[in-house]
């Protein structure tokens, strides 16, 4: 923060924010609005399935901070809806990185969380490829590849149990939209319908009764 002084009484402590202050701002302000909405899902989904669900996170929290950083906060805002809930949902968290997955079930530690989260350590694609479990929610956030994004999205898809949702970051940021840049008309050539959440992000749904993510 940066305070003017000088003869102009209205610049005389006048406050201005440095950018980094500026985009750490911006961050927080979008960690909270993805994590919101992804809550949201989430409860809308347990509504009409009213059983619990199976999530599936690839790309895990990377930084214990709870504000200023890129990484997003999925993982905690998932692993507190999970313990809020009250409801035995099974939520699996996914990286390549050992240090990331060290990191994360730390931080997650912290918040009295990390009961709350299963954490696989590999190929995010290998892992889904022999998950062996229904899938109704999967949030798809790891690496920035879009065929990696696609062969993810096929592995899930193996697995989807009706209703179901795919959540993709990264699609319609223009700071970064590139993620889904070959799943999303892939979901459409198979018959899915899809929505845009937030200008950034994708939303695919898996039977009738998830299109109220479309709403």
């Amino acid at each position: 923060m940066v305070e003017l002084e000088g003869s102009d009484p209205g610049v005389q402590g006048l406050k201005i924010q440095s950018p980094e202050a500026l985009e750490r701002e911006r961050t927080k302000a979008v960690n909270e609005a993805i994590g919101t909405a992804l809550i949201q899902l989430l409860s809308a989904l347990y509504v009409i399935k009213q059983a619990p669900l199976t999530i599936v996170e690839t790309g895990t929290v990377r930084d214990g901070r709870l504000e200023g950083h890129e990484d997003g906060l999925s993982t905690l805002f998932i692993a507190r809806w999970v313990k809020q809930s009250g409801v035995a949902h099974r939520f699996y968290s996914f990286d390549i990185e050992a240090g990331h997955i060290i990191s994360s079930r730390e931080f997650l530690a912290d918040q009295e969380l990390d009961g709350f989260v299963t954490y696989g350590l590999g190929d995010a694609e290998k892992l889904l490829e022999h998950f062996c479990l229904p899938i109704d929610f999967a949030y798809l956030d790891a690496g920035a590849d879009p065929v990696q994004n696609l062969l993810q999205f096929r592995r899930v898809q193996k697995w989807m149990r009706e209703p179901g949702l795919v959540v993709i970051d990264d699609v319609y940021d223009v700071r970064n939209a590139n993620k889904g840049l070959v799943t999303v008309p892939f979901a459409r050539l198979e018959g899915l319908k899809d929505w845009k959440l937030l200008d950034r992000m994708a939303v695919i749904a898996f039977g009738e009764q998830a299109n109220f993510a479309l709403k």
